[in-house]
């Protein structure tokens, strides 16, 4: 390689970032360096280039180059290895840990180290240069295979992100699927026996749904479902767990909520859904009414099971009573069973 070739050239004063030659709308590059002169030797040498245009952002400190990083993430970062306030490994680490999707980065270098090289492209560099040695056309190559590696690793993150949300939801519904509930029911009875706090489960079924699928058919049975599914969905609190238990029952986990405020939540539910019009296609929009069982944890409980049972018992209780309506047991077997809402 010939000295004229380097990126390095003789020291001067940085250009303006308005200078001529600056392309804006081009592949934005974010150069993190303390040392001007180096800022300046690798933004030339991305401006010689004729085949890609690029937008240089600077950073002098590794804080400044991360705060670029995640108010305007770059299409690649050039990081010099030795920054004052914030060493290049550290600088990976962080931006691992706080960007929402990896971001190709180069890491440069005065003096090339293969242990150095061999831990910065562990923790997601997509190569490590030594300065001295980068010519333009170098550099642009490894940006270009940086940006297309960390495409590659988003790719795969976001697939499985899916994978992740498929295990754990219901696709009809759009809530979450029974193993996953369970596994949350579980976790928050630990937690209210532990810290003696309140919880209440709530499950729920459709009135006479066999009737819509065998007489509408399954396509109308799934409407209504997805639509059931939507209302709960958007009626529950965030730190609330709504989710299809199985066929036409749902269940719906109320953290830090007595049982008379669970039951009111459900008598609200019961009144919308029987004002709930689903459109089904070729026919006239399909009405159904739900039938609830509402319960709270004790300290006599021994688990989840003890919840769903009751829970269970109370709707039950619900459908023998004519449906359409909301039933609750407590968790003291002598305080009974109380309808509080019902068709009238």
């Amino acid at each position: 390689m010939h000295p004229q070739d380097s990126v390095r050239t003789p020291p001067r004063e940085p250009d303006s970032d308005n200078e001529p030659g600056s392309h804006s709308g081009g592949l934005r590059v974010l150069i993190v360096d303390d040392s001007p002169e180096d800022r300046y030797s690798l933004r030339r040498a991305l401006r010689s280039l004729s085949s890609q245009t690029y937008e240089v952002v600077e950073a002098a400190t590794g804080a400044e180059g991360l705060e670029h990083c995640l108010r305007s993430p770059p299409h690649c970062v050039l990081l010099d290895y030795k920054i004052p306030d914030l060493d290049g490994l550290d600088f990976l680490d962080s931006l691992r840990e706080r960007s929402a999707a990896p971001i190709a980065l180069v890491m440069l270098t005065g003096q090339g180290s293969e242990t150095v090289a061999a831990e910065a492209m562990k923790r997601g560099a997509a190569d490590y240069l030594v300065k001295s040695m980068v010519t333009p056309q170098y550099l642009h190559q490894a940006i270009s295979n940086a940006i297309e590696k960390a495409a590659l690793r988003r790719s795969l993150v976001e697939k499985q992100a899916e994978l992740e949300r498929l295990a754990i939801t219901d696709e009809l519904t759009g809530l979450r699927n029974r193993r996953y509930v369970l596994e949350r029911l579980g976790e928050e009875v630990d937690r209210s026996l532990r810290y003696k706090s309140t919880l209440a489960l709530m499950l729920l079924d459709i009135d006479h749904f066999k009737q819509i699928n065998d007489r509408l058919g399954h396509l109308a049975g799934d409407s209504v479902l997805a639509s059931l599914g939507g209302m709960l969905k958007e009626s529950v609190r965030i730190t609330d767990m709504a989710g299809r238990y199985g066929g036409e029952e749902f269940i719906i986990v109320l953290p830090e909520t007595r049982l008379t405020a669970a039951a009111e939540l459900a008598e609200r539910l019961r009144l919308r859904i029987r004002e709930r019009q689903v459109a089904i296609a070729d026919g006239a929009p399909v009405r159904f009414t739900c039938s609830f069982g509402v319960t709270e944890s004790g300290q006599g409980d021994r688990g989840p099971k003890d919840l769903i049972a009751r829970a269970d018992a109370a709707l039950y209780q619900a459908k023998r009573s004519g449906r359409d309506r909301v039933c609750q047991l407590g968790p003291d077997p002598s305080s009974g069973q109380f309808e509080i809402g019902h068709h009238g």
